[in-house]
C-alpha cells in the first residue's frame, strides 16, 4: 500500500467535499443528511420517526434527537408524538426543508452527474464501496483479515 497516495486521497476527497454550496445559516453537512434521510425514508413508507433515521444513518438516537430538536427549531422539520405510543417522535419535512432538499441533494447531485458522465458507473460504484469498507474498518479498529 502506498501511503501518501491514500494521504492524497483522503485530502482530495475533502477537498470535493468543500466543493459543495455554501449552505444556509446554522446547517451543517450533517443537517442536510438527516434531511435527506428523511426525505428517503418518507418515500418508502408513511410516517418517519426519529428512531427510524438513527438506524438508517447508523447513529446513535440520541444524537438524532438532539439534531432533529435544532432542524424543527429552525423551521426545516415538524416533530408529532405518535398518537398510540407518545415516546415515538415522527418526523416530516417542512415546505423549508423540502426546498433545501431539493437545493442542495437532489439539484446539486444531478449537476454533478452531468460532470461525471465520462466517468462509468462502475469506476464510481467502486469507489464508494472502497470508501465504505475503509471507513468501517477505521471505525472498527480492525485490519481487513479482521484482528
Amino acid at each position: 500500500m502506498n501511503d501518501r497516495e491514500m494521504f492524497d486521497a483522503f485530502y482530495l476527497a475533502k477537498r470535493i467535499w468543500e466543493l459543495q454550496p455554501e449552505l444556509p445559516a446554522g446547517l451543517s453537512s450533517q443537517s442536510i443528511h438527516i434531511l435527506d434521510c428523511i426525505h428517503q425514508l418518507k418515500k418508502q413508507k408513511k410516517l418517519v420517526y426519529v428512531s427510524d433515521v438513527s438506524t438508517f444513518l447508523e447513529l446513535p438516537r440520541p444524537g438524532i434527537t438532539k439534531s432533529i430538536r435544532q432542524l424543527a427549531q429552525m423551521g426545516y422539520v415538524e416533530k408529532k408524538a405518535d398518537e398510540r405510543d407518545h415516546r415515538m417522535v415522527q418526523v416530516e419535512l417542512t415546505s423549508l426543508g423540502q426546498a433545501v432538499v431539493q437545493t442542495y441533494v437532489t439539484d446539486y447531485f444531478r449537476s454533478i452527474e452531468k460532470k461525471l458522465v465520462n466517468i462509468p458507473d462502475t469506476s464510481i460504484h467502486q469507489m464508494a464501496q472502497t470508501i465504505e469498507q475503509i471507513y468501517q474498518v477505521l471505525c472498527k479498529g480492525e485490519n481487513q483479515d479482521g484482528r
